[in-house]
This record gives C-alpha cells, structure tokens and sequence, in this order.
C-alpha cells in the first residue's frame, strides 16, 4: 500500500563531509511543464542537493526535532547521507497533481531504494503542486536563492524526507503534526542552509510548538 505524506503550507517570512551532487529533474512524459516551471523546479532542486548531506543541515535538524528519538534519527540519516555523499549524480523524479492550494507537496513513505552496499540510492520521487508551483513560475520566473525559492527548496527537502522514511503526525493540526519532525525540520534547515529549524530562531514559537504536544 501506497503511503503519501505531504507538506502543509504555513506561513513563514522568509561529521560528514558534504559533496556537490548534481541532480537531474526528470518529470513523465505525458506531463506538460511550462518552461518557467520547470526551470524554478530545477533551481530549486539543485539548492536543495547541494545542502541536504551538510553537517551544519544535518546538526540544526537534530537540535530541532524535539518529537523524534534523535539518536535514532542521527543513525539513521547518518547512513543514508553517507550514501548520497557517494553519488555524485542524482536523479529526482517530479510528478505533478493538481492539489488543495494549501498543500505544496507529496510523497511516497520509504519510495527510495538506498543500496549501502554499492552506495546508491535509486527511486527519489516527489509530487508538487501544479497550481501553485506554476502561478509562483508566472509571478517571479526569475526567482533565485533562497529568499525567493525557499518556499520550494523546502517543500522539495520535506518530500525527499518522507521517501527516505520519515514521517510527521496527521492529525490535521499543523502545530500538532509538523513542527518537532524530521520532514518539517530538513525542509527549513534545507531552506535556511542549517540556520534556523521551523521556529526560524523565535525561541517563543518554539516553546508554543512544545506546548502543543
């Protein structure tokens, strides 16, 4: 059975060592991507893989994922990310589905086939929201960075999460069910390249994301 998980939009304001990966977006054929689209998608992916094997991303997740046994976690991604340090090119399939505005993203739990034994990693797969992803295309084609493409670099991080095997709550509370996670908290650190976790540095706002345990 097929388990999606997706990612929420909430309103924000915007040792290992890592290596480049090079990543190639590859979406399916019957799928019509205006070319603006599908150009933000590619830069946000290519941030996206440039950061996500970091040791300063990998560090603020872990300070930040106070509804996970992060020993666990850090074991966990720990193996997975050694893995990815040691494929150079990797290819991250996107597939497109017209979704509530309010969802950015899905992804298939545990989609991606991690082989330690030859370090690889096959079957990266993310749906992202054809609506909102092409009308952000069509208001700022030229967006660039992360203050601009954050949004996306995050939603791509989030959804990559979920195919490595994480998950989040689905309560349908978001401060119940994202803050606190492994998904929530790689897609910000992504975002904010191991600055900030979902609280993005309001020690308050994480103390209410505490309280709603």
């Amino acid at each position: 059975m097929k388990i999606l998980f997706g990612l929420v939009m909430f309103a924000w304001t915007v040792t290992l060592t890592a290596v480049e990966n090079k990543v190639t977006v590859v979406t399916d054929p019957a799928d019509s991507w205006p070319t603006n689209t599908q150009t933000i998608m590619e830069k946000a992916a290519r941030l996206v893989f440039d950061r996500i094997n970091d040791h300063d991303v990998a560090q603020c997740v872990y300070r930040h994922a106070f509804r996970e046994n992060v020993e666990k976690v850090r074991r966990q991604w720990s193996s997975q990310i050694t893995v990815l340090n040691k494929n150079p090119e990797v290819t991250l399939r996107v597939l497109k589905k017209k979704l509530d505005r309010s969802i950015l993203g899905l992804a298939q739990l545990n989609k991606a086939q991690v082989e330690p034994e030859f370090f690889r990693i096959h079957q990266l797969e993310i749906i992202l929201n054809e609506t909102n992803l092409n009308q952000f295309a069509e208001k700022y084609p030229a967006a660039a960075g992360d203050q601009e493409l954050g949004i996306w670099v995050n939603t791509i991080a989030h959804e990559l999460a979920h195919n490595f095997g994480y998950k989040h709550g689905r309560s349908g509370v978001w401060v119940q069910d994202y803050p606190g996670y492994f998904p929530t908290e790689l897609g910000f650190c992504v975002m904010t390249n191991g600055k900030y976790g979902s609280d993005l540095g309001d020690y308050e706002l994480r103390r209410k994301f505490k309280d709603a345990r």
